[in-house]
This record gives C-alpha cells, sequence and structure tokens, in this order.
C-alpha cells in the first residue's frame, strides 16, 4: 500500500490485538477464579514467579524507584512531591515481576 509515493504503515491484526488480549485475560480470570496452574519449571521463570511488594511509604521518591528497579518492578509515580505519602498494591502484596507499583506523593 502506497500513499504519495510512500509506503504505509502496515498492521497486523494478532500483533496489534494480541497484547490486548492477554491484558484483558490476565485481569478477567482471575476475577472469575480461574488460577494458572504451573510446573516445577516454569515457576522458576521470571514472567511467573511472584515477589512481595515492599514498603515504600515515608521514602523519598528517587529511593523508592530504585528499590522498586533493583526488585525488577516499575515504578508509576502520581503526583509532584518528594516523599511517598501511600502507595499501590500495599506492602505485602504479591506481584509478578515488571508489574508496576504506584507511588502517592505529597
Amino acid at each position: 500500500m502506497y500513499y504519495n509515493g510512500t509506503q504505509a504503515g502496515v498492521y497486523y491484526g494478532g500483533q496489534v490485538a494480541g497484547p490486548v488480549m492477554k491484558e484483558l485475560m490476565s485481569n478477567i480470570l482471575p476475577y472469575l477464579g480461574v488460577e494458572p496452574e504451573y510446573s516445577e519449571t516454569e515457576l522458576q521463570l521470571d514472567e511467573v514467579k511472584k515477589i512481595a511488594v515492599g514498603d515504600y511509604v515515608s521514602l523519598k521518591v528517587s529511593e523508592a524507584k530504585n528499590m522498586l528497579m533493583n526488585e525488577k518492578f516499575e515504578a508509576v509515580v502520581v503526583g509532584e512531591g518528594e516523599t511517598v505519602v501511600d502507595q499501590f498494591p500495599k506492602s505485602g502484596s504479591e506481584l509478578n515481576v515488571n508489574s508496576k507499583v504506584i507511588l502517592y506523593t505529597n
């Protein structure tokens, strides 16, 4: 497909819909009570392994972000403050590697 002499972007349904369906199913199935079953080998994979979330409340945002990065979580900061006043999910919750932890600031 060409537009004004240049090739237009090409989209494939699976490349667009696949990540969306993965996200939807990973949220919907546990809500419906359908939990995954893994072998011992699969439980060692980063995609499956669960890690407990630490307590980042009252830390400086930069400190909390560094800790989250070392624990293989992604930090999402909400607010303009320098200190973490709340977090989601709460300390002690278990998440998969590369999951997001929201840090609320003052």
